[in-house]
C-alpha cells in the first residue's frame, strides 16, 4: 500500500500544534502514524471492474470509447503519452489494472496535472480532413505552435477501426478506416468528432463545440454504467 498524506491528517492536524507547544515529541507523532499505516486507508468505492490489465492504448481506447458515448459524436481521438517521454496535448500516460477501479484511478488516467480537469470539445469535418488528421498525428503544445510535428505519433480512437504504419510516409500513415458498421470512411462525408480541449488546431477544423464534459467524469460514468470493461486489441493494428 502507498501511503498518502491523507491518511494521517487526523494525526498531523493535531498533533503539530501540540509538537510546538511542547506538548508531545515527534517520536509519540510518528508512533501514531505508523499505527495509522499499519491499520491502512479505508477501502475506497469500487465504480467497477477491470477485466484484466490494460496498455496504455488500451486505455486511450476506453477514454475515446467514454468521450464518444458522453458527446455522441461519430468519433472521438485521444492523444497518448509514449515511451521516450513525448506527451502531446491531453496525453493518456497511464493505464488502468485488473481489479477493482476506483474513483482514485479515474483520476489518475484522465487527469495530467492532480486536480485540474481536462474539458472535451466536438467539432464536424469531413472524412477527407479526419484522414489528414489521422496521418499528421497527436502533437505536444510546442509542435502546435511550430505548426509540424517531429515524428508520427497515433491517437487512440472510437467509432473506428483502423491500422498504422508508423515507419510510413507522410500521407500513408494510415491505412483501412472503417467506421463501426464495417463501411469505408467516406472522405466526402462530414462527421462529427469529439475530442479534448487544444488537441485540435484551425488547420482542421475552425469551429469548435466546447460541450461542457469533463474527461473525468465523462469516464467516471461510463465505467459505472458498463460495471466491468475489458481491453480492446482489436481496433488498431500496426505495421
Amino acid at each position: 500500500m502507498r501511503p498518502t498524506y491523507d491518511m494521517f491528517t487526523s494525526v498531523l492536524e493535531t498533533e503539530i500544534a501540540s509538537f510546538i507547544r511542547g506538548e508531545t515529541t515527534s517520536d509519540d507523532i510518528l508512533e501514531k502514524c505508523s499505527a495509522l499505516l499499519k491499520k491502512g486507508a479505508p477501502t475506497a468505492e469500487a465504480i467497477g471492474q477491470a477485466s484484466s490489465d490494460f496498455t496504455v492504448l488500451q486505455t486511450g481506447l476506453l477514454k475515446a470509447d467514454a468521450l464518444r458515448s458522453a458527446a455522441g459524436t461519430d468519433i472521438a481521438l485521444i492523444s497518448m503519452a509514449e515511451p521516450d517521454c513525448f506527451v502531446p496535448i491531453g496525453g493518456t500516460r497511464s493505464k488502468l489494472y485488473k481489479g477493482r477501479i476506483t474513483e482514485d484511478d479515474i483520476i489518475r488516467i484522465s487527469q495530467n496535472t492532480l486536480g485540474e480537469d481536462v474539458m472535451c470539445s466536438r467539432a464536424s469535418m469531413t472524412g477527407a480532413k479526419l484522414l489528414e488528421l489521422l496521418d499528421y498525428g497527436a502533437a505536444s503544445a510546442k509542435e502546435q505552435e511550430n505548426g509540424m510535428t517531429n515524428g508520427f505519433h497515433p491517437f487512440a480512437v472510437s467509432g473506428i477501426t483502423l491500422s498504422y504504419d508508423l515507419d510510413g510516409v507522410k500521407g500513408q500513415r494510415v491505412r483501412g478506416v472503417k467506421l463501426t458498421d464495417k463501411k469505408e470512411l467516406n472522405p466526402e462525408a462530414v462527421y462529427t468528432v469529439a475530442f479534448l480541449d487544444g488537441m485540435l488546431t484551425e488547420r482542421f477544423s475552425s469551429e469548435q463545440e466546447k460541450t461542457g464534459l469533463s474527461m473525468t467524469e465523462v469516464l467516471k460514468e461510463y465505467i459505472r454504467s458498463k460495471k466491468t470493461v475489458s481491453p480492446d486489441s482489436h481496433r488498431i493494428t500496426f505495421h
